[in-house]
């Protein structure tokens, strides 16, 4: 992957993101880091839950055939999986809207009981 791979072309008729990428330039590495993270289930309890298992490529990074996410210990989740497009435009995540920033947003599935259950500074240490 190089720098032009990783490279926001907006139309212009877009607006401008809500996402501040002065703050986290995207990268070859970071974004290499990110895809390997989002594809490992290192990250749950249990090590059998990536986020990549509800949020399929193939279905736009949602999970189509399900009402509600399945978790670690295949618990059956409160809430369904939304779709990961045009999230630099968004300005409040999760259905009640209370995480305001993208990069907070992983940590809500990564530390629910049901979801994926792991401690953040666990986490931090692996």
């Amino acid at each position: 992957i190089t720098q032009k791979d990783v490279e926001l072309n907006i139309p212009k008729d877009f607006p401008k993101p809500d996402y501040n990428f002065n703050q986290n330039k995207v990268t070859p590495q970071g974004f290499t880091l990110g895809r390997k993270l989002f594809y490992d289930p290192i990250l749950s309890k249990d090590s059998s839950i990536s986020c990549g298992f509800c949020h399929q490529l193939s279905d736009a990074f949602a999970h189509t055939n399900q009402t509600f996410a399945r978790g670690i210990y295949s618990q059956l989740g409160k809430r369904n999986v939304p779709s990961l497009q045009n999230l630099i435009w968004q300005k409040s995540f999760m259905l009640d809207g209370k995480i305001d920033h993208l990069e907070l947003q992983p940590l809500a599935p990564i530390t629910n009981t049901i979801e994926m259950n792991e401690s953040v500074l666990r986490s931090l240490i692996l």
